[in-house]
């Protein structure tokens, strides 16, 4: 069976028929996200803006320096800046928002707009992908508003920027993978079509966006969907084959210059040991009462797409079998969609659903992520769907008395779940105690209103008014059921962020160490100030830091560190000595209130100095071990793993020249130095791969010493030691990904050529 357009007959649409539902989406949008976009709300404090407010300026600062930022200073003691997939570093609408602000210098308000902009494409992309199954614009409305303005996207996706900018992309590679199967006009395996190629770059898009866990989810969807509309086909093999290697080997070139260095530095983290335990949370199952009542139970309300959505998802499932041909695709989308739907939701709840365990096992990729609950995003845009494929029934015409008995199913199903559901949330609410009495009776009203205006409708001719008055009423229903969980913030984003008299003080300092804020500040301290940072909130924290932390005292790991400034409540750890210079009660976060003070670190140990006490020992865990013994002294020895390369030194006592040490820009410095004997250089960095290092102008080994910080051996001389981190995995990365766009872009092209 071919797959074909799903109304009976489709003339082509004039040039202005889509012209008034994506103005009315357009509109709605911009009404409902009115307070952000004028500049008079801002987004509330959170990961928006202590995670991914503050890697946007660093890599704002840097690209308009005209640098690739690969490393950063700002969190943890350093980390690869390209290999943390949530920075986004290349994700094309970043750039284009730090281009577009750069006049202006780069804020908060930019990245919001990004965010809001996004949400815009969420409901375009919906749109499109509906009206493309059912050739009906108020079907594709409906989806548009459903999704984009539904609980999911408008919760905490919003400030998870990643999960937002990732998942959005999914109905555009669903629209693009529908061309992609429609039934070929060439005879070869993989035809001359663009769609496998476009569908592989949107791919890849998304996966650069920065979150792989919502990649693995677009990526499955995308492959049952793919099958699905082969299923539809007949199962040409050979292009069933074809196309997938064209879209997943397209897919993996473009975003190899994301993937590479994320694989590469992802083992030398916290999250590299991920067991069952760890990735096996998700939700409870009775939060899927909340597609009936938003906050019932829960803060956010991701589940919610509108009782005016539910009404309509809920005809399209019982008005399936009577409303349609049994040769019509209509049929069958509901029913994947709707299966999609009851897998999707019972894998969110992770261990509490049986399935999972299962999934665990035989799905690649899932063992690597927790949260399961991230899933109701697929839950979210599966029912957003089927509430447009509902609208597409219900505006199609039929028999009046077939649809009247699908109608009456659905009033009475609807009616039933509003009458019985209170019994659970009762039940319920002595698991999470939230006030929902209120939000039940403002539940029945939106429900009788939706059931009134489609019960006077049933039957008559239809008109544009009638699903202009549903799309509304849909609207204010989200508005109503989300507002709670969007938590906008009453002032201007230019509160983000504020500059205390202490963070003046600290940047006008002489010594411009690192910085040890402790975990005052849930936010990303560094990046956002321009500052060097032995603290982060990033999920992908060094595990060589979290090995220091757990086992030496502050006293031990400041000077191995290279912390100059501290921020303590309650005064300093006896064992620091330390000037205060100010009173930090004003947070750099807006409306948070401290009782620290700011300390300059009495006694800092150097950047980079210089070492004729090597102590050799067997193994790593050997090293760990003696940086805390009491006997080591940290200022003057230096611990090496014993290998053949490692070369003794004649202890000295007579004092060196403090090497001079300068930052050409994050990842790069330039040390001068100057000793009268063979010793080693010990640098405050950490020995990831991908530094390198070369002695005067010839490259040399770099050492890992004290651990995990880096060190050169120097013959007795002057010289200039570069160091300087560029991964093997950035360079082969974007060579490959380089590669597959010219060679993608040639082939285009010469399509083009083709066919005219």
């Amino acid at each position: 069976m071919t797959h074909q357009p799903t109304s009976p007959t489709h003339p082509p649409p004039s040039k202005t028929y889509h012209l008034l539902p994506l103005l009315l989406w357009t509109g709605l949008w911009a009404v409902f996200w009115a307070t952000i976009l004028l500049g008079l709300e801002r987004f509330p404090n959170s990961d928006f803006s202590g995670q991914f407010d503050a890697f946007a300026r660093f890599q704002a600062r840097e690209m308009l320096a005209g640098r690739i930022p690969l490393w950063s200073d700002g969190s943890f003691g350093g980390v690869p800046f390209v290999a943390d997939t949530q920075a986004a570093l290349f994700y094309l609408p970043r750039w284009l928002t730090i281009g577009l602000s750069a006049p202006f210098g780069f804020s908060y308000y930019a990245l919001q707009l990004e965010a809001l902009i996004h949400v815009w494409l969420a409901g375009l992309f919906s749109y499109w992908l509906v009206f493309d199954m059912t050739r009906q614009r108020w079907a594709g409305l409906t989806t548009a508003v459903s999704f984009a303005l539904g609980g999911y996207l408008t919760s905490y996706p919003l400030l998870q920027l990643a999960v937002l900018e990732t998942i959005i992309w999914l109905p555009l590679i669903l629209i693009l993978l529908r061309h992609t199967v429609r039934p070929p006009h060439s005879p070869f395996t993989i035809p001359h079509s663009p769609f496998p190629i476009l569908t592989a770059l949107v791919l890849a898009l998304a996966f650069t966006a920065g979150h792989p866990q919502s990649f693995l989810h677009i990526s499955y969807v995308s492959a049952a969907y793919f099958f699905f509309l082969h299923g539809q086909n007949g199962w040409q093999w050979r292009r069933v084959w074809g196309q997938g290697l064209v879209i997943g080997g397209v897919a993996l070139g473009a975003s190899a210059m994301m993937w590479l260095p994320a694989l590469q530095f992802v083992p030398l983290t916290v999250r590299a040991e991920a067991g069952y335990d760890f990735v096996s949370t998700g939700q409870t199952a009775v939060n899927y009462l909340q597609l009936w009542f938003p906050s019932a139970l829960t803060f956010w309300t991701p589940e919610y797409i509108g009782l005016t959505s539910l009404v309509f998802a809920t005809f399209a499932l019982l008005g399936r079998a009577k409303l349609t041909e049994r040769n019509d695709p209509l049929r069958h989308e509901i029913l994947f969609w709707f299966l999609l739907v009851l897998v999707a939701a019972w894998l969110s709840l992770g261990d509490k659903g049986i399935l999972w365990e299962a999934w665990y096992y035989v799905a690649p990729g899932f063992q690597l992520f927790r949260q399961q609950e991230r899933l109701v995003g697929i839950v979210a845009l599966g029912l957003a769907i089927l509430a447009g494929l509902g609208m597409a029934l219900w505006w199609r015409p039929s028999p009046l008395q077939a649809q009247r008995r699908v109608w009456q199913n659905t009033a009475v199903f609807t009616a039933t779940a509003l009458l019985f559901l209170p019994l659970f949330l009762v039940i319920a609410a002595h698991i999470v105690p939230r006030p929902w009495v209120g939000q039940y009776l403002w539940q029945l009203l939106w429900s009788s209103l939706t059931i009134a205006l489609l019960t006077a409708t049933l039957g008559r001719q239809k008109s544009t008014v009638i699903p202009v008055l549903l799309v509304a009423l849909l609207t204010l229903d989200l508005w109503s059921g989300t507002a709670v969980s969007i938590d906008r913030t009453p002032e201007p984003p230019r509160a983000i962020w504020p500059q205390p008299d202490w963070l003046t003080i600290l940047q006008n300092e002489p010594e411009h160490g690192r910085i040890d804020p402790g975990f005052l500040f849930f936010v990303n301290f560094g990046e956002a100030f321009d500052r060097q940072s032995v603290r982060g909130i990033s999920p992908l924290k060094p595990q060589l830091l979290e090995d220091f932390e757990r086992t030496l005292p502050l006293s031990r790991l400041w000077p191995l560190l290279n912390v100059t400034h501290g921020l303590f409540e309650g005064g300093l750890p006896p064992d620091l000595v330390g000037t205060p210079l100010a009173e930090a009660r004003a947070s750099v976060i807006p409306g948070e209130v401290r009782e620290a003070v700011l300390y300059r670190y009495d006694d800092p140990q150097p950047r980079a100095w210089l070492s004729t006490d090597p102590v050799f020992v067997p193994d790593e865990a050997a090293a760990l071990a003696l940086l805390a013994a009491p006997e080591f002294d940290v200022r003057r020895q230096v611990v090496l793993v014993q290998e053949g390369g490692n070369r003794a030194v004649t202890p000295t006592d007579q004092p060196f020249p403090l090497p001079q040490v300068s930052q050409i820009h994050p990842g790069r410095r330039l040390i001068n130095v100057t000793t009268a004997v063979d010793t080693y250089l010990v640098i405050s960095e950490w020995a990831m791969p991908g530094w390198h290092a070369t002695l005067n102008g010839q490259s040399v080994p770099l050492l890992t010493v004290n651990y995990g910080l880096q060190g050169v051996f120097l013959p007795a001389g002057t010289h200039e030691v570069a160091v300087w981190f560029r991964p093997w995995t950035v360079v082969v990365g974007g060579w490959l990904s380089l590669l597959t766009l010219v060679a993608v872009s040639g082939w285009l092209i010469m399509q083009v050529r083709r066919e005219k």
